[in-house]
């Protein structure tokens, strides 16, 4: 006869006393552990609590379990004190090899780590390791837990990974899906960190489903909105508002109010970078009722000031005030000077945005005076105050006031101290700078005006070249002169919400030329963008000859001729077939959407539409500045590498990408063998397969190469471009080389080619990210760099690399190889023709 569980736990009740008192302790301290494991921290504790008290007299062995479960729902909790202060009394000798003893060890040495005794801490995860090696090891993922938290303490970040990963491995094999998630949400915050955020995301969408098998809401908040943190870093704002609002939905369910108010508080920034002001108004409100709620000060004059904030850009002065005056009275109660004075400064803003000038300034003076250390907020109070004198038109005192501005950008930027963070905040200095140079304009200053815009671009860059700063502006600034030794006409742009500005530099003048608004120039080139990677090429026609007289036109007549004029037709045509050396050269230097712009693509109208590669010989830069750091040779010389049987190659490529989320590139091992193929096998090194991993390329010394090709998947990064990556072969968990490991190894390469692939061809990267890709390349000394614009169909590329290297091999510089291998395919009679695929590629030029 067979029973079911209920029925035949009924029975056993009805059996005898002893034997139900025997089994409720388990069960109960099972469902206290469940509770735990479910974040259910206050039931659980509650649990744990009344367990350790019935059991104080009967059973001190059961006391004592439920006891340190307590102790670490305490740690858990953030009260370590009050977790040891429990744990105090000596473990019952007959529980001194049980499980209760290694879990004490554990959280006795996790609160010890969280208190800051690392080697008392270390001392007791040493014992607990030892104890569960020799009679729990099913409990050795704990203990490797723990250790790797101590280690992520100690900031041995490279000893944590090995922890956290054996946590896992043991976890997977024993199925504790508790230490699994823990483990992978561990791993995920290493990664995020190391603002490696692609890898984060990984980690993060393979630990909700652990979450959900443990319906372990906090768990699963917690990795939606770290997920949606690392899509806003990556700048795709659309995942980062749907991961952190179904966060941010989740925490509000669960009454986490800590965490939602995190959440909103991101997603008030994530709408406010989105220019979406009155979403950032709904959710700094929401966040503020919840830290009113909390009775959290501190918290609510964050709240407070982002709403005067978001006032304040949309004009809304009375509210502005209202909410910045109630932040202020906070701040104070809570005696937070330095946040203090980021309402004052915002009282400044409102009074100069109500035309009370005198008011404006002394405000803004106190704060430049109070200051302190903070130099982020002196340089905004400075940058405000010579705004305040432009408007008055007190010339003098605003040029000198942008002038101190300025050297105390360049203070505040110096004084970070990761290259990402510089980068970064160069973009949150876009105002001032738009201000300071609309300033120049005005006043009939364009010279000046572009070598402020220089100085924002080129600092960083120049400081990986060893490049003095006094070479980016005043009296070294020589515009003129570096386009005459390149023998080039660079365009120089950069873009502004009301209006944009272009700068022409020939070999003999600086000319300006006002364009569309930012708004205006975006909305075209996406439109372009999107006809380029669609299925009908044929519509790009119409964009591509409004860019071109939205870009191009204006500067007109100071272009040098094309090569080749074209003969009028009816179509677009393919004309200007010469691959002459001695096509007229034009370097761009983009801004913001122009940068994932391929300006080659461009119709120019006249005489007969034809793409603008067919006129000139097109290349791209970061900076004016650096362009005449080295000396280069003129004319068609200009960047010769020589022939390739005197260089020597490396070569990293066709990975392995089984078991990831990239598909394997059909057409690598072709191109590599195309690559390879035009250098003598005693002065190439190949890497491909299994043994293309990231850490190959620093240990093959790639100083000692003039040529760096990579075929391999690529990925970008707009908000964070040292996050941009070229995707090889895994190598334990790591399988990218980042932008920000590349500036890290010195080169001396003429051309690095990052040939990123994808059969499908429809993912498009953000120009910021390539930009930060080739960037880190440049910055690390190679003289060229060509990198994709978007991945495009790995059929096509074999053929543009091959003959692009057969170019170089017959003596053509870098620009000029690149631009013949394109005319190639569009002169074709095959699809490569369309510029989806040749267009794709672009050479970027370094000192």
């Amino acid at each position: 006869m067979m029973f079911t569980l209920s029925i035949l736990s009924l029975i056993l009740s009805l059996v005898g006393c002893s034997h139900q008192a025997r089994l409720r302790p388990d069960v109960a301290y099972r469902d206290a552990r469940a509770k735990f494991e479910r974040g259910e921290l206050k039931e659980a504790f509650e649990a744990a609590e009344s367990g350790a008290q019935r059991y104080a007299k009967r059973d001190l062995s059961r006391a004592y379990q439920f006891r340190v479960l307590a102790a670490e729902i305490l740690v858990w909790q953030g009260k370590s004190k009050d977790a040891l202060a429990l744990l105090s009394e000596d473990l019952p000798r007959a529980l001194e090899n049980d499980e209760i003893a290694v879990r004490k060890k554990l959280v006795e040495g996790t609160a010890d780590f969280f208190l800051q005794h690392f080697d008392e801490s270390s001392q007791r995860l040493t014992e607990a390791n030892i104890l569960a090696s020799e009679h729990h090891p099913d409990l050795l993922g704990d203990v490797a837990m723990a250790q790797g938290t101590l280690s992520v303490m100690r900031n041995n970040l490279q000893e944590a990974y090995a922890h956290y990963h054996a946590a896992l491995e043991i976890a997977n094999r024993l199925d504790r899906p508790f230490v699994q998630a823990n483990a992978i949400g561990n791993l995920g915050f290493l990664a995020l960190n190391q603002q490696h955020y692609s890898e984060s995301i990984e980690w993060s969408n393979a630990g909700i489903p652990v979450a959900r098998r443990l319906q372990n809401k906090t768990l699963e908040e917690k990795f939606l909105g770290n997920l949606g943190w690392c899509y806003y870093k990556l700048g795709d704002f659309e995942r980062a508002l749907s991961n952190t609002t179904e966060s941010e939905a989740t925490a509000e369910q669960n009454g986490l109010l800590k965490d939602q108010l995190l959440w909103l508080t991101n997603l008030g920034l994530i709408s406010y970078q989105n220019r979406d002001f009155e979403k950032a108004d709904a959710y700094y409100n929401k966040a503020l009722a919840i830290a009113r709620r909390v009775e959290n000060r501190s918290l609510a004059a964050v709240c407070l000031t982002n709403l005067a904030s978001t006032a304040l850009e949309t004009k809304r002065y009375d509210l502005a005030e209202k909410y910045n005056v109630e932040a202020l009275e906070l701040k104070r109660s809570t005696e937070d000077k330095v946040s203090e004075l980021y309402s004052v400064l915002n009282q400044g803003m409102i009074a100069a945005g109500r035309k009370q000038y005198p008011e404006a300034t002394t405000l803004l003076e106190e704060v430049i005076h109070d200051s302190g250390d903070d130099v982020s907020l002196r340089w905004e109070a400075e940058s405000n105050l010579a705004g305040v004198y432009a408007i008055q038109s007190k010339i003098a005192l605003a040029d000198a006031q942008y002038r101190k501005a300025l050297s105390t950008i360049d203070s505040a930027r110096a004084a970070l101290s990761k290259e990402e963070h510089r980068l970064s905040f160069l973009t949150t200095a876009t105002r001032f700078y738009n201000d300071y140079i609309d300033f120049l304009v005005s006043h009939g200053r364009s010279r000046e005006a572009l070598a402020v815009a220089e100085h924002s671009r080129a600092r960083t860059l120049s400081e990986g070249l060893k490049v003095p700063v006094s070479q980016l502006g005043g009296a070294a600034f020589h515009p003129e002169q570096n386009a005459r030794k390149l023998n080039s006409v660079v365009l120089s742009y950069w873009l502004k919400p009301e209006r944009s500005y272009l700068w022409v530099v020939t070999p003999t003048k600086v000319a300006l030329f006002p364009l569309a608004g930012q708004d205006e120039i975006d909305s075209a080139a996406q439109e372009y963008r999107k006809a380029l990677l669609g299925p009908r090429p044929e519509t790009a026609s119409a964009p591509g000859q409004k860019l071109y007289e939205l870009l191009v036109a204006p500067a007109q007549k100071l272009l040098p001729s094309p090569a080749s004029p074209c003969p009028t037709s009816a179509a677009i045509s393919r004309c200007g077939k010469t691959t002459s050396q001695d096509a007229p050269r034009v370097i761009v230097i983009g801004d913001g959407s122009l940068l994932s712009l391929n300006f080659e693509t461009l119709l120019v109208p006249t005489p007969q539409p034809h793409y603008w590669i067919e006129d000139a010989t097109i290349a791209n830069a970061s900076s004016i500045a650096l362009l005449g750091v080295k000396t280069s040779p003129p004319s068609r010389d200009a960047g010769r590498v020589g022939h390739p049987r005197d260089q020597k190659l490396l070569l990293i490529g066709d990975p392995t990408y089984a078991g990831s989320e990239y598909p394997q590139l059909t057409q690598a091992k072709l191109e590599v063998q195309r690559v390879e193929s035009y250098f003598p096998e005693q002065s190439r090194v190949v890497i491909q397969g299994k043994n293309a991993t990231p850490g190959a390329y620093a240990v093959t010394k790639p100083f000692q190469y003039n040529f760096i090709h990579f075929v391999a998947h690529g990925t970008a990064s707009r908000v964070s471009p040292l996050d941009s990556s070229i995707v090889l072969s895994k190598e334990g968990d790591a399988y990218k080389l980042y932008a920000r490991d590349i500036m890290t190894q010195p080169l001396k390469a003429q051309l690095v080619t990052i040939s990123a692939c994808y059969g499908a061809g429809n993912r498009a990267y953000s120009g910021e990210g390539l930009v930060g890709l080739s960037w880190a390349f440049l910055r690390a000394g190679a003289h060229n760099v060509i990198a994709a614009l978007w991945e495009v169909n790995d059929a096509s590329t074999p053929q543009l690399m091959g003959n692009l290297y057969l170019n170089v091999r017959n003596g053509q510089d870098p620009a000029t190889a690149l631009r013949a291998a394109k005319l190639a395919m569009l002169h074709s009679e095959n699809v490569f023709r369309r510029p989806f695929y040749w267009g794709a590629f672009q050479l970027y030029i370094g000192s």
